[in-house]
């Protein structure tokens, strides 16, 4: 889950976060002020991180944690 709120924020702006009770799930909260645009925004963020797949996502995690430690 860390991998993917990492890079909706990092890539795209978006700042996300899970449940604690239940970390398996992403929680989605936006703001009463949304327009359209950018939902489409949204929407166009997630299949393009979905598309790169999770395995690549949490690779990259990774790499960076590491890189965050040695620093």
């Amino acid at each position: 889950m860390g991998s993917l709120l990492r890079e909706y924020l990092s890539k795209y702006n978006i700042l996300l976060h899970f449940n604690n009770s239940s970390p398996e799930t992403l929680v989605i909260l936006p703001p009463l002020i949304i327009n359209e645009d950018e939902i489409k925004y949204f929407i166009k963020c997630t299949e393009s991180i979905l598309n790169k797949g999770f395995v690549k996502l949490f690779s990259k995690f990774i790499m960076q944690n590491i890189k965050d430690i040695q620093s």
